[in-house]
């Protein structure tokens, strides 16, 4: 519920300032900037005509690690992880107008979209007493592709002349594929491995996101 909510509360917020605000510049190149429910960045085109294009690279990229220590008096045991990701989305869409005023468009539209995803988590373990030592090491790799086609619905609202702010949900459907490798390391044994691959459909609905247009 507090997904519609908030985002209700902001362009109520947004349409009670927008009919002060000149009007917005509709056959201009801009940018769009998301900021809520991920962050992402699209290049709207110039164009005089119906249909409006623009390209929309969404990028995410994350980096953990973290260390343990467990010491008592026969031993000594420690562990870390080390976690990082990236994720990387290409989607070109054309969209068009389907109910327009003065301060504030409704938009519909789709495209395809191409997405790269890459994670690897490297896990470490050490075990030290006065009798014996021991080292682990599990390394995890994942690779992921996707392919399909993508369809939209917006809001538009103007809050100065080249400057719009925007709420819109978009849904995707398309083919994915994916490999996944595990290397066990053990200390003064024989490392291990192992690899599988699949694919399959999906179907992934997006949260209403948010953000501002600038247009030049």
């Amino acid at each position: 519920m507090k997904h519609i909510i908030f985002p209700c509360l902001f362009l109520c917020l947004i349409f009670s300032q927008a009919f002060a605000q000149e009007d917005i510049i509709q056959n201009h190149s801009g940018l769009q900037f998301y900021f809520v429910n991920g962050y992402a960045v699209s290049y709207k085109l110039p164009t005089t005509g119906i249909w409006k294009y623009r390209i929309n690279l969404d990028f995410s990229a994350n980096y953990g690690y973290q260390t343990e220590e467990n010491t008592q008096a026969s031993y000594l045991r420690s562990e870390s992880d080390n976690n990082r990701s990236i994720s990387i989305t290409l989607t070109p869409q054309a969209y068009i107008n389907i109910l327009t005023t003065e301060y504030a468009n409704v938009y519909t539209g789709g495209g395809i979209f191409v997405g790269y995803n890459y994670s690897k988590q490297t896990s470490s373990s050490g075990y030290h007493n006065i009798m014996d030592t021991a080292n682990y090491i599990n390394v995890y790799k994942e690779i992921s592709y996707t392919f399909g086609l993508s369809a939209l619905l917006g809001i538009e609202v103007a809050v100065t002349k080249n400057v719009t702010a925007f709420a819109e949900s978009q849904l995707y459907g398309g083919k994915s594929w994916s490999s996944y490798k595990v290397d066990n390391i053990q200390s003064e044994n024989v490392p291990s491995w192992q690899n599988s691959s699949g694919h399959g459909w999906f179907v992934n609905y997006s949260t209403i996101r948010m953000g501002i247009s600038i247009y030049f």
